[in-house]
């Protein structure tokens, strides 16, 4: 590999000059569309919660996330200028945005000329993932940012014969930066070390060989944080296990469309900029072998280590790769003056083809980009409207029971109700005491005044619904309200529960024995709300870590066994599912039944057992207990 190929390619004219600004403007003007338009989500509302900390609160709390600090830090330091409101944090993503258009539109020229670096700065600027993410108040776009500047730094180290040294520090520092930024760039810098490594053993380049451990020194500090972070136990994960071909579908759409919540599907209209960027993989050769492999490890390298990392833990998430995004738009670029190089001969006739096979990734990109601003896409959830609600509808002495909300609630209301968040925020992943829960709600609850709970995704912060069910049992449900705009938007429900008492204390529970082999049925009980819905709580003890992922099956039945409502999930969380359960671990799974009009309920029973199969045609036998040789128990209703 000659790394000396990589020789500057553009000169800093007023026609580069003009091109830069125009993608520059381009970038400013979509980064900042609507960038207010919305709430902030979850994430966003807790980075605002945490920069809001002491320092001292704040770096606690970071100790049991899982991103490094340096984010955190620096948005804190912005902050005290520019406050915390929507537009002051979001803004500093913008910024963020703005420094990759600006450091692609560099690598790009440095390696391909001026042609290249100018497309895939401009598909830079629309690329709507980088667009998206700049308008969120979250670290990945700093991230984003740091890696390409780190990887700018790298060419200057491999092409220039002076300064070279200069350059290296200025690698070192600025890759360290990043990976104090998100521990996903881990993967970004060992593409780095990959080509480090080779040009050192080739060229025998000691300041090549240095630039890696110079950086890890540099890491080095945070090494007892990351330690920390990883002893964190996380039982519950929020991602999903998704097999490798789709984490690529998934990816590929991201990168291309910045698809998010649209499932794994790949969307056509990627086809084009993915057959360029395939084009730039695999005809980049041909305009220099030396700077086609750096582009190409840049991707490649994060790409095969992300699949392996897959096949063992759930790791996977789009937006931690955003990084990605900027060498996908070099790539298609490439593809693009590759590809017209090769179909056109004549200056006029290859910049008519540049043309046209840019627009192949570009168009689909604008127009993702129009449906992201006509609310077509990803849509955050209102906690604006949610918050306006409260100040207006809550009266003194009620209280908020915040589940997964509080942090982008807080961000907007401005009301003097007490309240409670479950999980705690930053201290616990997910609520599982039930003691703890009803110690909290004991100290906010006043007898003839109203809980509101507040809840978004809450199968996953209470996967086993301690806090409503510890409101059935001591409220008088009266009423509730959902915020959603569009199916792409995760809802937020507000139920309003008047007090009865402040005796919160353990749950009721009838005693059962039925032993399925690798999980008993322990205990249940049923709850029914002013609506006629009942909420049927079971309790499973896991014996041994059971082998596949059982349904949990609760059939409302009549005395003919005729099933007159059900509610079959799998127990506890999807995130979580049963086989995953360790041995000796209990939890509370709840199922929401609705019965029809006129039902005499009381006359009822519940047919209860686990299932397995697309339609849940297995069941699994009854090993123990007073109904064994059976697939189910069959308790009553009323207790």
């Amino acid at each position: 590999m000659d790394m000396q190929k990589l020789e500057p390619k553009a000169r800093g004219d007023w026609v580069a000059r003009a091109w830069l600004g125009g993608a520059l403007a381009v970038a400013l003007a979509l980064r900042l569309v609507y960038l207010t338009s919305q709430s902030f989500w979850y994430d966003e509302g807790w980075t605002s919660w945490a920069i809001g900390q002491s320092w001292r609160e704040m770096f606690g709390a970071l100790a049991r996330d899982n991103h490094p600090p340096l984010y955190f830090v620096v948005l804190r330091l912005w902050a005290t200028a520019f406050g915390r409101g929507d537009l002051a944090l979001r803004g500093f993503s913008v910024l963020c945005g703005l420094a990759t258009v600006a450091s692609l539109y560099a690598v790009g020229c440095r390696l391909w000329g001026r042609a290249v670096g100018g497309l895939a700065a401009l598909l830079a600027a629309v690329n709507p993932a980088l667009v998206m993410y700049s308008q969120e108040a979250r670290m990945y776009s700093l991230a984003t940012a740091l890696v390409l500047t780190a990887t700018y730094c790298l060419v200057r180290i491999l092409a220039d014969a002076s300064g070279r040294r200069r350059w290296l520090g200025c690698y070192a520092f600025v890759m360290a930066a990043a990976l104090y930024t998100h521990h996903h760039t881990w993967l970004a810098f060992g593409a780095h070390g990959l080509v480090l490594l080779t040009v050192a053993a080739l060229r025998r380049d000691r300041l090549a060989l240095a630039a890696c451990p110079l950086v890890f020194t540099l890491w080095l500090p945070l090494l007892p944080y990351t330690l920390h972070q990883a002893s964190v136990a996380r039982t519950l994960s929020w991602r999903p296990h998704i097999a490798v071909p789709l984490m690529l579908k998934d990816l590929a759409g991201f990168l291309t469309l910045g698809d998010r919540g649209q499932g794994h599907a790949l969307p056509v209209a990627s086809l084009g900029g993915l057959a360029l960027a395939a084009v730039g993989l695999g005809l980049g050769w041909l305009a220099g072998k030396a700077r086609w492999a750096l582009t190409t490890l840049g991707v490649a390298t994060p790409v095969g280590a992300a699949c392996v990392a897959q096949t063992f833990l759930p790791l996977y998430t789009g937006r931690y790769m955003l990084y990605l995004a900027p060498f996908f738009c070099l790539l298609a670029a490439l593809g693009a003056w590759t590809l017209a190089a090769l179909l056109m001969r004549g200056r006029c006739l290859r910049a008519m083809a540049f043309v046209v096979l840019s627009a192949l990734a570009g168009l689909p990109m604008a127009q993702a980009l129009a449906r992201y601003y006509g609310g077509q896409g990803w849509l955050r959830s209102d906690f604006r409207a949610v918050a306006a609600h409260l100040e207006e509808a809550a009266r003194p002495g009620d209280a908020l029971a915040l589940v997964q909300t509080a942090p982008p609630l807080l961000q907007y209301y401005r009301g003097g109700l007490s309240w409670r968040a479950f999980p705690d925020v930053s201290m616990q992943d997910y609520v599982t005491d039930e003691q703890e829960v009803a110690l909290k709600l004991k100290a906010i609850a006043r007898p003839g005044a109203c809980i509101w709970w507040v809840g978004s995704d809450w199968d996953l912060a209470d996967p086993q619904n301690l806090v409503e069910a510890q409101l059935r049992e001591h409220c008088d449900y009266w009423d509730e309200r959902w915020w959603q705009e569009s199916p792409r938007q995760t809802p937020i429900r507000v139920a309003t529960y008047v007090v009865r008492d402040t005796d919160f204390g353990p749950l009721a529970r009838t005693p059962l024995t039925a032993d399925f082999g690798p999980v008993e049925l322990t205990g249940y009980d049923v709850q029914r709300d002013s609506k006629g819905r009942l909420y049927v709580a079971l309790w499973w003890s896991t014996l041994v870590q059971p082998e596949k992922d059982y349904n949990a099956f609760v059939h409302l039945i009549d005395q003919d066994g005729a099933i007159v409502a059900q509610g079959d999930h799998i127990p506890v969380n999807p995130y979580y599912p049963i086989g995953q359960w360790k041995s000796g671990q209990t939890w509370r799974d709840e199922h929401t039944l609705t019965p029809p009009p006129g039902v005499e309920v009381e006359k009822l029973r519940l047919r209860v057992g686990l299932s397995w199969g697309e339609k849940g045609e297995n069941q699994l036998q009854i090993v123990g207990g007073p109904s064994q040789g059976q697939t189910y128990v069959i308790v009553p209703v009323s207790q």
